[in-house]
């Protein structure tokens, strides 16, 4: 609808769910503890997984990669890759 929202959490890279405030897409988040320069941070509904999101630093430190894959609120698929480069 194009409206803008505004949503946050606070949580911890212990695998444990943390509560979501202003997204009625996702209730709850949780990380797991990076893996050298890898994390990855799983967005739920009503205890489902609706989407999960990759984050990795290159060996030299210059690309950060953010991969998300999932559903979107319909049920469709959601496949992204964004890759940013340290200028």
């Amino acid at each position: 609808d194009g409206k803008p929202v505004k949503w946050g959490f606070t949580s911890q890279p212990d695998g444990k769910d943390a509560p979501v405030t202003g997204n009625p897409a996702i209730d709850t988040v949780s990380s797991t503890p990076r893996t050298g320069s890898a994390g990855t941070t799983s967005y739920k509904k009503a205890g489902k997984v609706v989407s999960t999101v990759t984050t990795a630093v290159s060996a030299d430190g210059k690309t950060l990669t953010i991969t998300t894959k999932g559903t979107d609120m319909q049920g469709r698929p959601v496949n992204n890759v964004a890759v940013y480069d340290r200028q």
